[in-house]
């Protein structure tokens, strides 16, 4: 009887452990799709482009190009990947490796040919996540994440970033962004934060402003779903929406600017 009651202990014992840790990954697993942001022809950098580099994703740096190098840093956090491209023959050769990569090609429904600013992405993924053929892929996914094609980071641990994004889940409005402390990194903008909330944004020129910082952002936004499935509720609830500013040390370089796309060639 005692044998009994101690394999009866442990079989409860077993399942209940085998129920917290299915609860644990569902809880840690991230149901975010990663976008690369690859629709930008390289206007600033055309003349600097080589034969086999039709568009600015396909610039080379090392032994790879600019857009497998962000589709490895999504990859590195586990995401599933697809890349925002143009309806244009000039893509046909990036989009031909990226399925040989299984990358998801989504045909950007906006006629934008330079990469988004902060202001105009949001307009580009709302007609994309509501008016393209894509919309019911898009909408499965909790929250997107979207990388620009012109970054090449170093020891940025993107796991690590999407731990933080996932980490914010009190509210259902919340947008993440990556934001860099390295005075060697371009795109400043001046921020009001309130711990790791953005609390005020403005341009910068140069000059510093009383209560707010001068930051580096790489344009790596999170969006999550509620933000993007009902941008006019959002829009109505402005109290709601919370801004995560995910502060780093990690550097960057950006290949869309010719002064370093000149430094790599020589």
């Amino acid at each position: 009887m005692r044998i009994y009651l101690i394999k009866v202990s442990f079989l409860l014992v077993s399942k209940a452990s085998i129920f917290k840790g299915v609860l644990w990954l569902k809880f840690m697993t991230s149901n975010n799709l990663g976008i690369l942001l690859a629709g930008g022809e390289g206007s600033r950098v055309r003349h600097l482009l080589e034969e086999d580099e039709p568009v600015k994703p396909m610039i080379k740096v090392g032994e790879r190009r600019l857009f497998e190098h962000n589709l490895d840093l999504l990859r590195s956090a586990n995401l599933l990947t697809a890349a925002l491209t143009f309806p244009s023959e000039k893509y046909v050769s990036l989009d031909k490796m990226l399925n040989e990569r299984e990358v998801r090609v989504l045909k950007q429904k906006a006629s934008h040919l330079n990469l988004p600013s902060v202001l105009e992405l949001p307009v580009i993924l709302l007609a994309q996540y509501h008016f393209s053929s894509d919309s019911s892929y898009l909408k499965g996914f909790d929250s997107i994440t979207t990388v620009p094609c012109d970054i090449v980071f170093e020891n940025l641990d993107f796991n690590e970033v999407v731990r933080f994004h996932d980490g914010r889940g009190e509210r259902n409005y919340q947008v993440t962004i990556i934001l860099g402390e390295n005075s060697n990194n371009t795109r400043k903008s001046l921020f009001r934060l309130d711990g790791n909330r953005v609390t005020g944004y403005k341009k910068y020129n140069g000059v510093e402003e009383k209560g707010y910082v001068a930051l580096s952002d790489p344009g790596v936004y999170f969006f999550s779903h509620d933000i993007l499935n009902r941008p006019f509720s959002a829009a109505l609830n402005m109290n709601d929406i919370r801004v995560n500013a995910f502060i780093t040390q990690a550097k960057w370089k950006d290949y869309g600017n010719p002064e370093n796309l000149m430094k790599l060639r020589r």
